[in-house]
């Protein structure tokens, strides 16, 4: 075995620990409650204080007795406090929460989420005291928190005394004030997602099982029999090419049912939603075909914000989002009527006949998987037909005197269309 193979194996080695070992990136500093990207912490404390004025989180809970949690809810819902709306947040502040460590931070956003005036107070896991007021005629001093007891419902209760000592004056708000930064003498326990706890639990196991596997390839390693890729690889890999190229035109057929099923409409209009908003966010503002997209997205979401609307109409929010999707990122591409066979399987770009006994010719505009097929315009199980249910019958979307299949067979004008139908 080569010297250049063995430190070849231990530099991936020692890459492969650092990269399990590297420590996380320090959170991005935030400034306002605006820049705070996930909010869903905010909200549940928010909930919890609809039922009680006292939220304390599960992991401090074995700070605090029943008998204190008791004694502080009386005092929150008894005088002068329940007069101020004071609400307690006892809860763990860390670096890389969604407020960056900062508890009068999240004060704020806890006020903005709930939308109830009074007084916060925010008493976090390392021992940090936060207080804020909102439209309150209590004017809050300043908590010198070396001087409070460590025990966390001792201190609760002496903030609350401040509290209920302090001036009142004018109705006014806090503003939001640097927070002390958390103490490194003191740290507190991050509450562990189930990501972190599974792979605390499976580092050391992990690592003993690769160092194991490097020991077996650097003993048992045999000389390279690389060979250049057979035609069933060369196949596989022009395939996959073609497939990601064709995933990108907005003419390629799509799979989809026969049949307007609402459970699967839903999801599919939701990421045709999802799918065009980022189009329309990463797009410049001179974009081409912005404006139609906007018009688009407008359109479509009326649609799937309307219950009670039809199948057909969703439908038709399908299509209306796919041309927004197309105006974004082939502005230069006309738009085509979808499929008459079925619209929800995209574009058509190809003309069929249909020979009728004693009826006159007639030609559908079909998608490519449809015109590879035979042309059966039967409504069936089997077929590939869409049916729009509409005066007792079922009807062709081509054929239907319905509004939504003249939305579809007119995409110029579809936005114009739908908000005539909407009432918008």
């Amino acid at each position: 075995m080569s010297t250049a193979r063995v430190r070849r194996a231990l530099l991936s080695t020692a890459l492969a620990a650092l990269a399990l070992c590297a420590p996380s990136p320090p959170a991005w500093a935030v400034d306002s409650v605006a820049e705070v990207t996930d909010l869903s912490r905010v909200e549940r404390i928010a909930g919890e204080l609809e039922d009680g004025p006292l939220y304390v989180h599960h992991d401090l809970r074995d700070l605090w007795t029943d008998e204190s949690l008791e004694r502080v809810e009386e005092r929150l819902l008894s005088e002068p406090l329940a007069d101020l709306d004071v609400r307690v947040v006892v809860y763990p502040s860390v670096p890389h929460d969604e407020t960056a460590g900062r508890p009068t931070l999240f004060l704020q956003a806890l006020h903005e989420v709930s939308g109830r005036d009074g007084v916060y107070v925010a008493m976090t896991g390392d021992r940090r005291v936060a207080l804020a007021a909102f439209d309150s005629t209590v004017h809050l001093p300043d908590v010198d928190t070396d001087g409070l007891h460590p025990a966390h419902s001792a201190r609760t209760e002496q903030v609350l005394d401040l509290v209920a000592q302090a001036p009142r004056g004018s109705v006014a708000s806090s503003e939001l004030t640097p927070d002390v930064p958390p103490s490194d003498r003191d740290p507190v326990r991050h509450p562990r997602g189930d990501a972190e706890r599974f792979w605390s639990a499976a580092l050391l196991p992990g690592a003993l099982i690769g160092l194991a596997l490097v020991v077996v390839r650097v003993v048992f390693s045999r000389p390279s029999t690389w060979r250049p890729l057979g035609w069933r690889s060369r196949w596989l890999l022009r395939s996959w090419v073609r497939l990601r190229e064709r995933a990108g035109d907005p003419y390629r057929p799509r799979r989809a049912p026969n049949r307007a099923w609402r459970w699967w409409l839903r999801p599919t209009l939701g990421r045709e939603l999802r799918r065009l908003r980022l189009l329309v966010e990463a797009a410049s503002e001179d974009h081409p075909g912005r404006e139609r997209a906007v018009q688009s997205y407008d359109a479509a979401g009326l649609i799937a914000q309307s219950p009670e609307l039809p199948p057909q109409a969703m439908v038709c929010a399908v299509v209306v989002a796919r041309d927004g999707a197309q105006a974004i990122t082939h502005p230069d591409l006309p738009l085509r009527t979808p499929c008459q066979i079925n619209p929800l399987h995209g574009p058509a770009g190809h003309s069929l006949r249909e020979y009728a006994h004693r009826q006159r010719l007639s030609r559908w505009q079909v998608c490519g998987r449809c015109s590879k097929k035979r042309f059966d315009p039967r409504f069936g199980p089997l077929t590939p037909s869409l049916p729009l249910l509409a005066d007792g019958g079922r009807h062709h979307y081509r054929y239907a005197k319905d509004p939504w299949a003249e939305a579809i067979a007119a995409p110029e004008h579809v936005f114009t269309r739908i908000r005539r139908e909407l009432e918008v």
